[in-house]
């Protein structure tokens, strides 16, 4: 409930909310690590086929994370509608559009409002500033923590969520 609250905070007519709902979704559903969404490039996400391949994760092992179809919808969203309004460099500091500039094409899946890959500290400060303003205490691996209980919840074996990062390699 609390995990739900917190995804539903951004305000998704805004670019920035967009994006920020997109992130969220996708961490939530896919119980992806910090480290692995701030690594994350274009592609690397394959919203027809419902999966993100992770490369270099714990171990530098890589693996694949299925999407549900509910975080495919947002990631879509954000790619149609976010990304390239990011990506032009239309937003800068707190989405205030400002005059546009070209910038270098970015592979980077998540994209600040200068256009460049969404920092480790950024996605962090995103998830704490939208749990604060939906009275939640929360943090990046909260997704995670979220994702685990929600399998076990409907009856996920905990053997299969304990391997859950080891089920679907690459290339297996």
């Amino acid at each position: 409930e609390q995990i739900a609250r917190l995804i539903e905070t951004p305000d998704i007519k805004t670019t920035i909310g967009l994006r920020d709902r997109a992130l969220m979704e996708m961490l939530y559903a896919t119980g992806l690590r910090h480290g692995e969404a701030h690594r994350l490039d274009l592609y690397d996400v394959d919203v027809k086929a419902r999966q993100i391949a992770i490369r270099g994760g714990k171990g530098l092992r890589d693996r694949i994370a299925p999407l549900t179809r509910n975080a495919a919808y947002w990631l879509e969203r954000y790619l149609g509608v976010a990304r390239p309004e990011l990506a032009a460099g239309r937003y800068w500091g707190k989405g205030e559009s400002r005059k546009p500039r070209t910038p270098a094409p970015s592979p980077a899946f998540w994209l600040s409002v200068q256009a460049r890959r969404f920092s480790y500290v950024m996605i962090a400060q995103v998830v704490r500033e939208y749990a604060q303003a939906a009275g939640v205490k929360a943090t990046v691996h909260s997704f995670r923590h979220s994702c685990a209980t929600h399998l076990l919840r409907h009856g996920v074996d905990l053997r299969h969520i304990r391997s859950f990062v080891a089920v679907a390699r690459l290339g297996s």
